[in-house]
């Protein structure tokens, strides 16, 4: 997008969108802020940095620079305001906005273009010992994720440990509600109560958060998001963008083609959980309790409610309304809102299994009409995210060992369903801490500074 400058004292150019913009996305039925990098130019300075701007909703080629939002490092730099004739405004387009007048009005400058190279961003990960949060510390490393400066946060025990980032020591600091100034984006993943806390002083500082745990998850003002999916919700955040939990991740990530192409009336699933999505403390009882009972000896259980070695347990989460668990609602309600349906019937059983990583589902959708084995082989292997390994005959389909470390959502077993005229049978395995946390994460994050 670009406008001629020639005729104005002071023109800002939006060199770089920054993860924290909404920029043109939506601008089209209101004024609204951004944060970018930016360039000012003037008939005598200039300067580069971060900086705060206001679309103006009438013509998105003219911004008006918020000087109260510049950051630090950005030189001081005044925008001129442009002379007129007639009363002045300081805000909007105000009076004649129909005219050129009316854009002319207050200090409105004209956006020369909005850029063409990557931005970079400040960065902060909450949460970066945990499972997950080493996992975002990585991706964000081997994605080469656009990112000038990075800190890291958890709590007091961890404080001051160090770790690698692109030949760079950068120590763990103690989690504060004063630790974002500065920050354009922030990661976090973290219990749902520190979630709570925490983040709305993350939106207060000025940066744009991508939060793993369920806190905001079905706040209607926050987007519940799997890029491959629903990017295009992206843009109406308010500081927070929700990642939906593991088990839902890789089970939309299969609806959604079929959704899309014949429309799902009802879904029966069945999850089989790895201990993983517990933490890495889970992880390691089950190590624990495996050689135990393989010794002959019992270790009792602190991460879950019985024997996890060598067991199933038909319950993740504390028991809610139908006698289902959090886990099963969980599914149900962040399914219809990433769908967008509310419609749809969802039935949940979640059990936890003693596989260390990789969660699997068995999966009975119903959909407006039949769906041949081919059809839906066809638009599993079209869905972005979504490989298709399907030769039962040769032993060939999808385990846990399958996902583990991979980036991909497997599907298999792919048949139809013998009880229902309209029915689909399938079987779905993913990395509940990579695709299903970590790397959904950063992908959101890679949205943010692309569109």
């Amino acid at each position: 997008m670009k406008c001629p400058i020639g005729r104005y004292d002071t023109s800002i150019v939006i060199e770089e969108e920054h993860p924290a913009t909404v920029l043109h996305s939506a601008y089209p039925s209101s004024e609204c802020t951004a944060t970018c990098i930016i360039r000012l130019t003037s008939k005598t300075s200039s300067g580069v940095g971060f900086g705060k701007i206001k679309i103006c909703k009438l013509d998105p080629c003219r911004v008006r620079l918020l000087t109260s939002g510049l950051k630090s490092r950005l030189p001081v730099v005044r925008a001129h305001r442009y002379s007129q004739k007639g009363e002045m405004g300081n805000s909007g387009c105000g009076k004649g906005h129909n005219s050129e007048q009316g854009y002319r009005e207050a200090n409105w400058l004209p956006a020369i273009y909005w850029g063409e190279k990557e931005a970079m961003a400040t960065v902060g990960i909450i949460g970066v010992t945990g499972a997950v949060g080493q996992i975002i510390f990585q991706l964000l490393q081997e994605r080469k994720f656009p990112c000038d400066n990075l800190r890291l946060f958890a709590s007091s025990c961890s404080a001051g440990l160090k770790k690698q980032w692109h030949g760079q020591s950068i120590a763990i600091e103690t989690l504060k509600e004063t630790s974002f100034e500065g920050l354009d984006l922030v990661i976090s993943s973290t219990p749902d109560d520190i979630a709570r806390h925490y983040l709305p002083f993350v939106v207060q500082s000025g940066a744009v958060v991508i939060d793993e745990s369920a806190a905001w998850r079905m706040d209607p003002k926050v987007p519940l998001v799997i890029p491959e999916v629903n990017a295009a919700v992206i843009k109406d955040h308010q500081g927070i963008i929700a990642s939906p939990n593991c088990s839902t991740t890789q089970l939309v990530m299969t609806l959604k083609p079929l959704h899309e192409a014949v429309g799902i009336r009802r879904v029966v699933v069945s999850s089989y959980q790895a201990v993983s999505g517990a933490g890495s403390a889970a992880r390691g009882e089950l190590d624990e309790q495996t050689l135990s009972v393989l010794r002959g000896e019992m270790t009792p259980s602190k991460h879950f409610p019985h024997q996890i070695a060598f067991n199933c347990i038909p319950q993740i989460g504390s028991v809610k309304e139908g006698g289902y668990t959090s886990e099963e609602w969980k599914m149900v309600r962040e399914t219809q809102k990433i769908l967008g349906d509310e419609n749809i019937q969802i039935s949940v059983t979640c059990v936890r299994v003693p596989v260390q990583n990789s969660h699997s589902e068995s999966v009975l959708v119903e959909t407006e009409r039949p769906v041949p084995v081919a059809e839906a082989r066809s638009l599993f292997e079209n869905m972005p995210g979504v490989s298709v390994v399907d030769n039962p005959g040769e032993s060939e389909y999808p385990m846990p060992v399958t996902g583990n470390g991979s980036d991909e959502v497997f599907v298999g077993r792919i048949r139809e369903d013998l009880s229902s005229d309209n029915g689909l049978n399938y079987w779905c395995v993913s990395d509940n801490l990579r695709k299903g946390a970590a790397t959904n994460a950063v992908q959101i994050a890679e949205h943010l500074i692309t569109v």
